[in-house]
């Protein structure tokens, strides 16, 4: 049996062992209900504005599960011609979906999510995922000293691949910017990385980048590393989602 191809993201929330000193397990269930039963309205926006955006193209397959923390979804291809914009697409599609758990993750308990998104062969059902686009995700989820869901190599370079091919006037607005990852190894990779205020207005904004901030306080060192390069990556965003217009916020 032949694997799928299409993208693949894993993410989990950042510092999520600790939560049961901040938080009572009732809370903590609470939340990751939310997170699960908000995700459909999510994925929604996110295909529609795919779908206005490459009206042509055939539609994903895009699935989700949700384990403990650890949020895993896929964007794969329901045909066989699979061209550059295709992969884009796919892509977009998952960048998208991350950024639609901005709102909820505000909610009490706060946290954030650190994950990445790739790009290749997968196979998913009932009880296993499995293939080098998940091995890939699997190797590198944990790897930034932020809280950042990025596109891995495999993703960054089947982006690429299409925005070399289409005039930057032409190019459709992607939910990510450019931006140096800081990574425990003390190397920056150089990526996309999905913008957690594409949706919502910039009030909005302001208000979540400042909660989940807060998500950090802690006095140990690796926690204020993170926190640090957080906010820079929280700053940064917040200025691209201000100089143009974004989608309204699916969940406020």
């Amino acid at each position: 049996m032949a694997m799928r191809e299409g993208a693949f993201m894993m993410i989990d929330a950042l510092g999520f062992k600790g939560i049961w000193n901040k938080a009572q397990p009732a809370e903590v269930l609470r939340k990751l209900r939310q997170l699960r039963d908000g995700f459909p309205a999510g994925l929604e926006v996110g295909m529609q504005k795919m779908a206005a955006a490459t009206p042509a193209l055939p539609p994903l397959k895009v699935e989700v599960a949700f384990l403990s923390d650890t949020v895993v979804a896929s964007a794969a291809f329901t045909h066989d011609a699979i061209v550059d914009i295709d992969r884009w697409r796919a892509i977009a599609t998952l960048a998208g979906i991350a950024s639609t758990f901005t709102p909820i993750s505000c909610a009490s308990p706060v946290w954030t999510y650190r994950g990445c998104i790739t790009y290749g062969r997968f196979e998913v059902d009932k009880e296993f995922i499995v293939g080098p686009a998940v091995d890939e995700a699997a190797s590198l989820a944990s790897l930034a000293e932020a809280a950042a869901v990025w596109l891995a190599p495999s993703a960054f370079a089947a982006t690429q691949a299409f925005e070399r091919t289409v005039p930057p006037a032409n190019l459709e607005e992607a939910p990510w910017i450019r931006y140096g990852v800081p990574l425990k190894n003390g190397a920056t990779y150089e990526t996309k990385v999905v913008n957690p205020f594409w949706y919502g207005s910039d009030a909005q904004a302001a208000a979540w980048r400042t909660t989940l901030l807060q998500s950090f306080a802690s006095s140990r060192i690796e926690v204020a590393i993170k926190q640090q390069n957080t906010a820079r990556f929280f700053e940064r965003a917040f200025v691209t989602k201000r100089s143009s217009m974004r989608p309204t916020d699916p969940q406020s």
